[in-house]
């Protein structure tokens, strides 16, 4: 048995963390499908210029070669690593009345939302989040740099219980 002297308090102990919740694995579909998009706008006019550059003799075609080559391995990435890195970099957690957001790849960002500041909780499905049985989870905030903040690739019955849980918090008004 550990003893104290009478005028001190026990040591007490580290508070623990909680752990980052994870998206939904399903939105790495959504992100693979948006970079899909973001890479056909970088390789499309990228072709299409090497193209008119070879055709008019300005550009050797080997280096054309090299050129695509190169925008292909970019958009391979693109689409099939860079999404599952954004997948992993997600996470959120409700600490102490506090919404957590963390995210960002090459830049990371870590943001905190006190639930006293929420305005109003949307959810929003778009058709392919709903093709795919996800929802994105929009928190408003007063404010105007990051008044929006936005959760994606969430179950929907988990968007819905997280706006049910922010609804419900009773905490200090005060601005």
């Amino acid at each position: 048995m550990l003893e104290h002297d009478a005028g001190q308090s026990p040591p007490s102990s580290p508070a623990v963390e909680l752990p980052f919740e994870p998206l939904d694995s399903r939105v790495l579909g959504l992100f693979r499908l948006s970079s899909f998009i973001g890479a056909l706008f970088l390789l499309t006019p990228a072709s299409a210029i090497l193209a008119v550059l070879t055709w008019q003799t300005l550009l050797p075609a080997w280096l054309a070669a090299i050129a695509l080559t190169g925008f292909l391995a970019l958009s391979a990435w693109l689409v099939f690593v860079y999404p599952r890195l954004h997948l992993r970099s997600w996470g959120f957690r409700i600490e102490d009345g506090v919404f957590e957001l963390k995210h960002g790849v090459i830049v990371q960002r870590r943001v905190h939302i006190p639930l006293s500041r929420l305005q109003h909780v949307d959810i929003r499905r778009g058709p392919l989040e709903r093709h795919l049985g996800l929802a994105t989870l929009m928190l408003h905030t007063a404010g105007t740099s990051h008044a929006l903040q936005t959760v994606p690739g969430l179950d929907p019955a988990r968007a819905a219980q997280l706006r049910d849980r922010f609804l419900r918090f009773e905490g200090d008004d005060a601005v």
